[in-house]
């Protein structure tokens, strides 16, 4: 008899731990899928913009390499709503294109002169460089673009600081863009700039080796050419060859070619 009352015993006993565990594991189980939820929620909230600001400024693309060569400084002219501050526009050429070291000049003077910013200091996450097709012999882009970010902390949160500069040596002015958003939840991937051997150019050259002369041949030079990095994609060159046609852009070759080795890949059309 005292047998089975040891028995009984121990089975309550053993329920009840049995019991507490699965307390405790729904217990667990439950703060997990709260704190997953406040991660989510945390990682999925909506940044907010402030401190938008913007340039615009009309250059005069045939001598400001030279004009950065000489150390000038007062070579990007503001227009301002005030109609009596516009500047006398540059007088215009049939082309204007630049090197990419020379894009890269005119934003490290662009960041010092608008927002007082070294330029040094910016994560670079997207690149692009623009030319026509019938211009291909140049190697001169004109068009082009750089988008860069700095992170600062504010309080308990993070504030990115966002510039976007659209400079246009084609059409003789740039635009650039500064923005501050809180919290900093759109993480952008900076370029690693170190890792990019080969340039834009160079990039376009293996892009023509690879196809990209015969699509551009066959639409007898009716195209612009584009090459384009982002973070997001690595230290990679996407270069692109566009066709306008039906008030549409269409690609009609493109090729994905890593930034430091030269390797490839043809994306379209699919060998």
């Amino acid at each position: 008899m005292i047998r089975i009352n040891e028995i009984v015993e121990k089975e309550k006993i053993h329920r009840v731990i049995q019991s507490r565990k699965k307390f405790v594991l729904l217990v667990l189980m439950a703060v997990m899928s709260i704190m997953m939820s406040c991660q989510y929620w945390l990682d999925n909230r909506s940044e907010s913009e402030e401190n938008f600001e913007y340039r615009y400024y009309t250059i005069d693309p045939a001598t400001l390499p030279e004009s950065l060569d000489r150390g000038d400084t007062d070579i990007f002219k503001l227009i301002t709503t005030t109609s009596e501050a516009v500047p006398t526009p540059f007088p215009y050429t049939d082309s204007a294109s630049w090197s990419q070291e020379d894009y890269f000049r005119v934003a490290q003077a662009l960041y010092e002169q608008a927002w007082q910013e070294p330029f040094e200091e910016q994560n670079v996450y997207y690149m692009y460089f623009r030319m026509n097709c019938a211009e291909i012999e140049q190697g001169l882009f004109g068009e082009g673009e750089l988008y860069s970010f700095k992170v600062i902390q504010t309080g308990k949160e993070e504030t990115r600081v966002e510039y976007r500069n659209f400079i246009t040596p084609s059409n003789h002015d740039i635009i650039t863009f500064k923005g501050e958003y809180t919290p900093n939840t759109n993480k952008w991937e900076p370029l690693d700039l170190t890792q990019f051997q080969i340039s834009a150019k160079e990039a376009i050259l293996i892009a023509e080796k690879n196809g990209g002369a015969e699509k551009r041949l066959k639409y007898e030079n009716d195209c612009k050419i584009t090459a384009i990095a982002m973070g997001s994609k690595g230290n990679v060159w996407d270069v692109s060859y566009d066709n306008y046609r039906d008030d549409w852009w269409y690609t009609i070759f493109e090729i994905a070619i890593d930034a430091q080795t030269g390797a490839f890949e043809v994306l379209y059309p699919k060998p």
